[in-house]
């Protein structure tokens, strides 16, 4: 498969993993803050779970993402960031990591005191 097909997918892919994962970690920050039966909700733990897997990539390969680092090396890139999303401009980007890792965890705290304060497990 030629690299401009190979780019394609994967900008493809990590656009689809962050249209995912930032309403995810919304999703559970607002479960978390509004309470209710969340043993249940499958939705949650799908929610908490996108994210806790995606941290794991990073850390598996040296706190950096795993698909910047494909488009790097696609690119040619060495140093900096390489274009591998489709719509979201490079300045915020970057910047999604940082934003959404407190509030996810501030949002996995919260789920797990919701749980914790009625009786689970």
């Amino acid at each position: 498969m030629p690299a401009d097909s190979r780019l394609f997918w994967l900008m493809t892919v990590h656009t689809a993993v962050v249209a995912l994962a930032v309403p995810a970690v919304l999703y559970a920050l607002a479960r978390g803050l509004v309470g209710g039966e969340l043993q249940a909700d499958g939705l949650l733990w799908a929610a908490l779970a996108l994210p806790a897997l995606i941290e794991a990539g990073r850390r598996l390969n040296g706190a950096r993402c795993v698909l910047q680092t494909w488009a790097r090396r696609l690119r040619g890139v060495e140093d900096g960031w390489a274009r591998d999303v489709w719509w979201i401009p490079e300045r915020w980007a970057v910047r999604i990591p940082a934003l959404t890792a407190p509030a996810y965890l501030l949002a996995l705290g919260l789920c797990a005191g919701r749980l914790l304060e009625r009786g689970w497990p």
